[in-house]
């Protein structure tokens, strides 16, 4: 099997569509370039299923990112989604879809710049949201290129993340232990 046959089969085999299974009551009233709304007293978590041909996948929205989430719930009523390509892999990290040009694309096209023509401001809730395993989150380009970290208006990836030893865990929880003082203490200084 030929190098473009492997990418066929496996771009074949990723089509997504997604839909509303269940939404808060204010989840989508506005469209993303509005203000974000006040948030509600409402903590139902916004949920929608990515149907693809490896199978379902359930997503949880978080309320504490209204314009991500109302974006989100804009582009799959609008039926965005429907069709487009997990289009970039990275093994122990992450899949990412929501390139609109993924839908046309043909076997040797390069992906990953489609997008609905706007951005959405950063909403960065850390550290109660981070990337772990599961986790939802917007694409964005590079700091160096985008420094106010705004995320596209379209594309996202999953976290599949990588397993770590009980070791690696303790080292990364006291690394994240002395950059907090360290943060403290640039705080303080400044």
């Amino acid at each position: 099997m030929t190098k473009t046959m492997k990418r066929k089969l496996f771009l074949s085999i990723m089509l997504v569509a997604l839909t509303m299974i269940s939404c808060s009551a204010n989840s989508a009233e506005s469209p993303a370039s509005a203000p974000a709304k006040k948030e509600s007293t409402n903590n139902k978590m916004t949920k929608v299923k990515l149907e693809t041909t490896m199978g379902n996948i359930v997503v949880e929205l978080y309320n504490e990112t209204p314009q991500h989430r109302d974006n989100f719930i804009k582009l799959v009523k609008e039926g965005y989604y429907d069709g487009v390509l997990f289009h970039r892999v990275i093994k122990d990290f992450m899949i990412q879809t929501g390139d609109g040009n993924s839908k046309t694309a043909g076997p040797d096209d390069m992906l990953g710049d489609g997008d609905p023509g706007y951005t959405i401001p950063a909403e960065f809730v850390y550290p109660k949201y981070f990337h772990k395993r599961g986790a939802l989150a917007a694409a964005r380009t590079g700091d160096q290129v985008n420094p106010e970290r705004r995320s596209s208006g379209s594309q996202f990836y999953i976290v599949t993340g990588k397993i770590y030893g009980s070791d690696e865990l303790k080292m990364m929880s006291q690394r994240m232990a002395d950059m907090k003082k360290q943060d403290l203490f640039r705080r303080l200084v400044t």
